[in-house]
This record gives C-alpha cells, structure tokens and sequence, in this order.
C-alpha cells in the first residue's frame, strides 16, 4: 500500500513539474503593458479576464466586456432596445 501512494506521489510531482515548468518560462518572455480607458478599455475596474482560442483577450469590467486583439477594443454593452445584446454591462 505505501509503495503505491509512494509511486502515485512521484508520478504527480512529475506531471505537476512537467506541465508547470514551461508555462512559466513562456510567461517571463511576455511584455506587458498598461491598459486603461485611454488604450479603449471600457472601465478601469476591470474583474475578469480570459484568453480565448484565437488569442483575444477578454475584459469583464464594470462597464461592459472588452475584446482586445493586441492594438485596440471593442466594447460590448448591453442595450435594452436590442434582442442580440449582452445581458448586463456588469460583468
């Protein structure tokens, strides 16, 4: 029983190590820079953020949801007149 654990301790640190030790060296390669309401973001208060499969990253603020493509946004902000809207500007 203890060699078990033992052998599945081991086998989890090599695949925490394995998929973890990349992804930190890609991070230190990024540059990173401010972006605000002067870049086009819709609000400074920004509370989520994903990367999507194409490479857009997505802001959720307090102001609607931001697609950043690398140069500039574009806002997306619920709008009572329209059926195809995000259903809050909250995010």
């Amino acid at each position: 029983m203890k060699k078990s654990i033992k052998c599945l301790t081991h086998i989890f640190i090599i695949l925490f190590l394995t998929n973890i030790v990349p992804v930190r060296a890609n991070e230190l390669l990024v540059n990173c820079k401010e972006l605000t309401i002067s870049n086009g973001l819709s609000n400074n208060t920004v509370r989520s953020i994903i990367k999507d499969d194409q490479g857009f990253l997505w802001f959720g603020t307090e102001n609607g949801l931001n697609k950043f493509d690398g140069y500039s946004f574009k806002q997306y902000h619920h709008k009572n007149d329209q059926i195809n809207t995000i259903s809050d500007s909250f995010i």
